[in-house]
């Protein structure tokens, strides 16, 4: 907690965040001027600090071309809304984590971050990226096949706890989408179009 605005930060140990205060208080400016924002990350480097983080870049602007051409013309706004960001280095607010709490201990690894922007937009708040705010995570450059292999099975479980939380219709209809996706990612797929490439 710093100042008037109550916010709290679940640093990944995987992640840090530019060693000077200016990172920090951007986002700590854009909390105070937009209450909106549940949720507020910097950008992602990977952790040489080269280039974007890929899963971040991914996931936060993968669809969004406005950041690239602003970026470009050096004129990035002061917060960005995004539909996903990892949880690594977020700032949350504390009315957002008073309100629905922290993270479901049902996750142990992915999946987690996602369900969490689920519960925020339920409870009316935004998701963003500050530009002006630079931060660094880590990931493994050489992934084992065991590694991987894990990977694809807390990612496949956790994908199937959302569904049953959030899902659409009756328990059964969501058991069913449950079963479906289990199906799938056994046959080493992530959709039915992605199935029918495979065997065509």
């Amino acid at each position: 907690r710093r100042g008037p605005e109550r916010v709290q930060a679940p640093l990944d140990p995987r992640g840090r965040i530019i060693g000077d205060d200016d990172g920090q208080e951007r986002l700590l400016a854009a909390a105070r001027a937009q209450p909106e924002f549940g949720i507020l990350s910097p950008l992602h480097l990977d952790y040489e600090g080269q280039t974007f983080d890929p899963q971040f870049w991914t996931s936060a602007f993968g669809q969004r071309p406005e950041f690239t051409w602003d970026l470009w013309r050096q004129a990035p706004k002061p917060v960005y809304e995004v539909d996903m960001v990892p949880a690594a280095l977020w700032l949350l607010r504390r009315e957002l984590v008073d309100r629905i709490g922290g993270f479901d201990p049902v996750f142990f690894l992915y999946g987690e971050d996602g369900e969490y922007i689920r519960r925020a937009r339920t409870a009316g708040f935004s998701l963003g990226v500050v530009p002006g705010a630079v931060g660094y995570h880590y990931h493994t450059k050489h992934v084992t096949p065991q590694a991987r292999i894990r990977r694809r099975c807390r990612t496949a479980y956790a994908k199937s706890v959302i569904l049953l939380k959030h899902g659409q219709g009756s328990l059964a209809r969501r058991v069913g989408g449950v079963l479906r996706l289990r199906l799938l990612g056994w046959l080493g797929v992530t959709s039915w179009v992605d199935l029918v490439v495979e065997l065509c």
